[in-house]
C-alpha cells in the first residue's frame, strides 16, 4: 500500500459551510462541510498552491491562492450551485499577500498585501465586483506601513489597526465603511495608559480608571469584559489562554489608545 503525506494546511470558519484544506500527496484539495454533513471536495490544486485566505457573505466564497511569485487566483465557490469559478486573476510585481481576510462589511474584506510597489499596506477586495485595491498607501512609496494589531470594537464593531506612517511614527487607525477609506486617530496625553505586568500568567493592573474594558482575542471575539475599574485593581485572566491579545477601555465615551498583551503560563 503507498502511503501519503496527510495533514490539515488550512481552515475557514463561514456562516453557511465551513472549510478544510488538506495535503494529500503532491496534491492540495479544499472541502467544504458543515456539522451535518461530510467534507466535499471544492477543488484540487499542486502542492504549493495552498489557500491563503477565504471570504465569505451568504452567496458565495471566494478563496485566494498564490500560483508564482507575482500571480495571485481569486477563485469563487457558489453556496447554492457548489461550483466554482474564477472571479480573477490578479499579477503584479514580486508580491505577498498575508491572511486572514477580515470582513468590513458584507462585501468589503480587509487583506495585509504587498504588490512589490507600496509596500506592505492594507488592501480591499469586493466580492461582488472581485475589484482588488489599495486601500491607503500609509507609508508612501515602496516602504511598508506593515499594519497589524486588526481588532473590531466590541461596541460599534468598527475596525482598527495600527500602521507605521510617512513620518515614520506608528499610529491608530480606524476603517470608515462608508467610503472605506482610512480615519487616523490621534490620541492627547490623556489617552494613555499602562497595563502590568506584561507578559502576564494569571493577572493585570491598570494605572488609571475606565467606564468599560474589553479583552479582545487576535480573532476579533471578546474575550473578558468589565465595566467600572477602578485604578489598581487586579483583573483575572487565570482562566485565558496564552497568546496576544488587545485591551480597548472607554472613559466618558472616549476609546483610549488600546494595548496588547501577552498571556503566557
Amino acid at each position: 500500500m503507498a502511503h501519503f503525506m496527510h495533514q490539515v494546511f488550512f481552515w475557514h470558519e463561514a456562516e453557511n459551510y465551513s472549510f478544510i484544506e488538506t495535503l494529500l500527496g503532491n496534491k492540495c484539495k479544499l472541502f467544504y462541510f458543515t456539522f451535518d454533513t461530510e467534507p466535499k471536495l471544492v477543488s484540487t490544486r499542486p502542492r504549493d498552491e495552498r489557500t491563503i485566505a477565504i471570504m465569505d457573505n451568504k452567496d458565495n466564497a471566494v478563496f485566494i491562492y498564490r500560483v508564482s511569485s507575482n500571480v495571485y487566483h481569486f477563485d469563487k465557490f457558489e453556496f447554492e450551485t457548489k461550483t466554482v469559478s474564477r472571479a480573477l486573476k490578479f499579477e503584479s510585481g514580486f508580491s505577498n499577500l498575508y491572511g486572514p481576510a477580515y470582513p468590513l462589511n458584507d462585501k468589503e474584506f480587509l487583506l495585509r498585501f504587498d504588490d512589490g510597489t507600496h509596500g506592505f499596506e492594507p488592501w480591499v477586495y469586493n466580492i461582488e465586483t472581485h475589484q482588488f485595491e489599495i486601500l491607503d498607501d500609509i507609508r508612501k512609496g515602496f516602504l511598508s506601513s506593515s499594519i497589524s494589531d486588526i481588532a473590531n470594537h466590541p461596541i460599534t464593531g468598527e475596525v482598527y489597526f495600527t500602521a507605521t506612517r510617512t513620518e515614520g511614527d506608528r499610529q491608530l487607525f480606524k476603517i470608515v465603511n462608508q467610503s472605506v477609506s482610512t480615519e487616523n486617530i490621534q490620541y492627547g496625553e490623556n489617552y494613555y495608559f499602562t497595563i502590568n505586568p506584561i507578559p502576564t500568567s494569571d493577572f493585570i493592573v491598570l494605572d488609571r480608571d475606565f467606564d468599560n474594558i474589553n479583552i479582545i482575542g487576535i480573532e476579533g471575539k471578546v474575550i473578558l469584559s468589565l465595566s467600572d475599574y477602578h485604578k489598581g485593581d487586579f483583573i483575572n485572566l487565570s482562566d485565558i489562554p496564552n497568546g496576544i491579545y488587545f485591551l480597548l477601555g472607554t472613559k466618558n465615551g472616549q476609546l483610549l489608545r488600546p494595548k496588547s498583551l501577552i498571556v503566557s503560563k
